[in-house]
């Protein structure tokens, strides 16, 4: 490590290439699903090592354009989407800003809507707050999270990945273009 607190090249590589190795000790305990008709970028997002999310993040939402992560877990999808929710927007000032925004989220109905996952129709509850949209389904004992901007809900399906090795390959491209070793 640099006296700045950076880390070096090699060093960078390798902690990715541990982390790399932990997510692909971990792809097995959760199915992980992709956007069945994308035509950008997807790559490993979010991944907790312990029951997840798992996740592959589709597109740049750092470029301003369509994206989505579409993420499994093992823990509750709805407390998982007001997580999220609260996330997004402005920040929240004070404490009892923060409240009040969720109060305000937990009093939001969802809409139930029909999104495909392997080709069978499942319900998800969804929420829908200026361009971005989330939802949320518990399936075989898993949840499935999709966090969205841009896109069209009615064109969603979902397939599961069976070989994460390619999202890795991408997200190992996606670093080197944001470090500026292309």
């Amino acid at each position: 490590m640099d006296v700045d607190g950076q880390v070096e090249p090699d060093g960078f590589w390798t902690l990715v290439a541990e982390g790399e190795q932990r997510i692909r000790e971990t792809f097995p305990e959760l199915p992980c699903f992709t956007l069945a008709h994308w035509d950008g970028p997807v790559m490993v997002g979010e991944w907790n090592e312990d029951n997840g999310p798992h996740g592959l993040l589709h597109g740049d939402p750092g470029l301003g354009m369509p994206h989505a992560q579409v993420l499994t877990t093992v823990h509750g999808v709805n407390q998982s989407i007001r997580t999220m929710r609260l996330g997004a927007g402005a920040t929240v000032p004070d404490k009892d800003s923060f409240r009040q925004k969720l109060n305000d989220l937990e009093l939001q109905e969802p809409r139930m809507v029909g999104i495909a996952v392997d080709g069978d129709e499942v319900e998800f509850a969804l929420w829908q707050e200026g361009g971005k949209w989330w939802a949320g389904a518990e399936r075989d004992g898993y949840g499935i999270m999709i966090e969205a901007a841009g896109l069209d809900l009615d064109q969603m399906a979902l397939q599961r990945v069976e070989n994460i090795e390619p999202y890795l390959d991408a997200r190992r491209v996606w670093l080197r273009q944001v470090r500026g070793e292309v």
